[in-house]
């Protein structure tokens, strides 16, 4: 759980008029970012890091340079994560906030909005994020995987065809996760997935996987809509 900035301020009902208009305006954008159907935890972001935001600037309103202060000290606050270690945000928290705010400036200054005359953030780069080389299973290590999953049972079953789709595809734990009986073609291969987005797509699995899939298939007793079930 995040800690944000202290709140020096005490409520809503001590806000001047001018920033009693902007959360107005945060409530007006949420309800647009909803009717175009942004997912529940892009609200959740832009929410938690506007709302912090205009907390950290009362009684002022938005400027470029209130909105540089912000950052800045979210980069140079720490909060405490786990038992007596205090760590500083990581650049990924750094740039979600970033790019919450640049959102919603882009918003406030937008031709149909025209509530800014210019997003308090236009002209300034997100954060640098670290480029990572995600670490991968090696043969050897897939093999072993695919060895214990291959014991009898209906749980070593469903795991091996949980793993082979996974390893074929690349899809998220949590598109597998919410993978519904009608989503899967075996004999095609086809796979329908929603992923990030509410966004869907068709992969397509090797034969392996299809058979992998089968004879987990074959195990089920149940009616259940969900692809994945325990015993």
């Amino acid at each position: 759980m995040l800690e944000l900035l202290p709140d020096k301020h005490l409520s809503v009902a001590a806000l001047l008029p001018n920033q009693i208009s902007f959360n107005r305006h945060l409530s007006n954008y949420i309800d647009k970012c909803t009717v175009e159907n942004k997912s529940t935890g892009t609200l959740r972001v832009y929410r938690l890091w506007i709302s912090d935001y205009l907390r950290y600037i009362h009684p002022d309103t938005p400027t470029r340079q209130n909105a540089m202060s912000y950052l800045a000290a979210l980069k140079n606050h720490r909060y405490t994560k786990g038992k007596n270690k205090d760590e500083p945000y990581s650049t990924s928290t750094l740039h979600q906030a970033f790019r919450s705010l640049r959102t919603w400036f882009n918003w406030l200054a937008s031709e149909d909005e025209q509530i800014l005359p210019r997003s308090p953030l236009a002209g300034v780069k997100a954060p640098k994020l670290p480029q990572r080389i995600h670490r991968t299973f090696d043969a050897e290590q897939m093999a072993r995987i695919v060895l214990w999953c291959s014991q009898p049972g209906f749980r070593h079953s469903r795991n091996k065809a949980m793993i082979y789709i996974i390893y074929d595809t690349g899809m998220r734990v949590s598109e597998l996760a919410a993978m519904q009986r009608t989503d899967v073609n075996i004999g095609t291969g086809a796979i329908r997935v929603i992923g990030k987005g509410d966004k869907e797509k068709i992969l397509r699995v090797s034969l392996e996987t299809r058979k992998a899939l089968q004879v987990y298939m074959h195990k089920r007793t149940d009616n259940f809509a969900a692809l994945w079930v325990s015993e």
